[in-house]
């Protein structure tokens, strides 16, 4: 990146490393998963597959060079510490319940994991959360759906008006997202499927529609 700043849709996103991304390769032909896969507005590429550390759609300047630091610390930890890559240990498929538009592979929420998004949100900083749903516009959106989900739209919520990300701390949950589609997958099963991956790298990416990556603008490991 030659640029001083950078703004819009980014990521701090954990990329699996390749042996990883040939159990997803495997994984998205399970016939639990593919009949959804073929008719899901977005699937995946796995080599597109990744973990969110934090993401915001607003970001306003993010200087380049606190960008560039806080990813290198990260690789540090997760990916070229002495004791190895950070492993990922992969769980259930499974809609999410935050947004059923979402189909998602739930990773166990490691202490590194945990401690990476941590170091992640560093970056909320330089995030706009003007743009976070007014609080009376939430109640009026979830009004009359069961507690759980409920209370779970006001963390999210919360989160995005201190950090403009939802999934921050208490509800960090990390995983890769498998597909999505406008109409939400209403008759998917939820299925357990645990592999062990491992961290390949972690980069800074430009975001787009889905949460997909547009365009990689930082990895130090290239």
């Amino acid at each position: 990146m030659t640029k001083r700043t950078v703004s819009g849709f980014l990521g701090l996103l954990v990329m699996p490393d390749p042996n990883t991304v040939r159990i997803l390769e495997h994984t998205l032909t399970h016939r639990n998963l593919s009949r959804h896969l073929k008719q899901a507005a977005f699937r995946v590429p796995p080599k597109g597959a990744h973990i969110t550390l934090f993401q915001a759609r607003n970001f306003k300047q993010l200087p380049v060079s606190v960008a560039r630091t806080v990813v290198d610390g990260l690789n540090d930890f997760l990916v070229t510490s002495p004791s190895g890559s950070v492993g990922l240990h992969f769980e259930t498929i499974e809609p999410y319940v935050g947004n059923r538009r979402f189909l998602f592979w739930q990773a166990l929420r490691s202490p590194e994991l945990a401690f990476a998004h941590a170091m992640s949100v560093a970056v909320c900083g330089w995030v706009d959360k003007s743009q976070a749903e007014d609080k009376h516009a939430l109640e009026r959106r979830i009004h009359g759906l069961p507690e759980k989900e409920m209370s779970l739209a006001r963390a999210l919520n919360h989160n995005e008006h201190l950090f403009g990300y939802g999934l921050v701390h208490d509800e960090f949950m990390p995983h890769i997202t498998l597909a999505a589609d406008p109409d939400g997958f209403p008759k998917f099963k939820p299925f357990k499927d645990p592999h062990i991956g491992s961290a390949g790298r972690v980069v800074l990416a430009r975001m787009g529609e889905w949460g997909k990556i547009d365009e990689i603008l930082y990895d130090p490991l290239c």
